[in-house]
């Protein structure tokens, strides 16, 4: 199944950037994609983001607040198509990486993955460079 790699340097302290990936309240304040977020944060709980190109629905497999590691798993907009993936914030001498790695399921993952690769690799990226800004605006404001 095609799987999504993408990482990014966060001039942030981890607990940060871990606050604003791990908490649904807190991804439409930086994530692009989702306009609101329905649902929990606990392992078990199902998610719901809801942005302009539809909803993704997910569920929370596993989440570790020392290691600041959330797993997840859900279905796209798109029918046939499901994903399991991964949030990973690792501390670092200068701040954090954001580490967001996505499998894709389903028939029509495999049959598409090869036409929309490109377009995909840019929404993928765009998505782990957000809460880079978004976490630079709150060390800088100190606040949110």
């Amino acid at each position: 199944m095609p799987t999504i790699v993408k990482e990014t340097g966060v001039a942030a302290p981890p607990d940060l950037v871990w606050s604003l990936v791990s908490d649904p309240g807190r991804i439409p304040l930086w994530n692009p994609m989702a306009e609101r977020v329905v649902g929990g944060a606990a392992v078990g709980d199902g998610i719901e983001l809801i942005g302009d190109e539809g909803s993704l629905h997910a569920v929370v497999e596993v989440k570790d607040q020392v290691a600041r590691v959330c797993q997840y798993k859900g279905a796209s907009p798109m029918p046939g198509m499901g994903f399991t993936g991964a949030e990973t914030v690792i501390a670092t001498g200068s701040g954090s990486v954001y580490h967001n790695e996505e499998t894709l399921s389903g028939a029509i993952a495999t049959l598409l993955f090869p036409f929309l690769r490109r377009g995909l690799a840019r929404t993928y990226q765009q998505q782990c460079d957000a809460p880079k800004a978004y976490a630079a605006k709150v060390v800088t404001d100190g606040s949110e």
